[in-house]
């Protein structure tokens, strides 16, 4: 049986060797890794946050994940109605199988407050005009 880790827990019916579920934004066997971004964003997976201020944007049509560590303040976004797995989604918790912060149009001085020093965005568009800037 594998160890799961990142929330993923055992598939019961996968074959005799056994598989993780995934939480949505992870990949590989044992949900390890960040789902790869491809090469349409313009930022990394892993952000490691300093004492400057940083700012995470991206718009139009894109399929991303980021890790930031360790705070965040949310300052303001636009964007549609939001559908699992086609929109934008905050993990904040250590719980990274359930959706967490899930949000559409606009919003500002949103402050999640990590769990365990990770937030997980996930953000998965196929409108052109939608964007967010964190």
């Amino acid at each position: 049986m594998p160890n799961c880790i990142n929330s993923g827990y055992y598939n019961i019916n996968s074959d005799k060797n056994g598989t993780c579920k995934r939480p949505n934004g992870f990949s590989l066997q044992l949900c390890d890794k960040l789902r790869d971004s491809g090469s349409d964003c313009t930022n990394s997976n892993d952000n490691i946050a300093g004492s400057a201020s940083k700012t995470l944007s991206e718009s139009g049509r894109k399929n991303f994940t980021h890790r930031i560590k360790p705070r965040m303040i949310i300052k303001c976004w636009e964007g549609q109605k939001y559908i699992l797995e086609n929109g934008f989604e905050i993990k904040y918790r250590i719980d990274k199988s359930p959706a967490s912060l899930c949000l559409f149009g606009n919003y500002s001085c949103i402050t999640p407050t990590s769990e365990d020093n990770e937030v997980i965005v996930l953000y998965t568009n196929k409108n052109e005009n939608d964007s967010f800037e964190l």
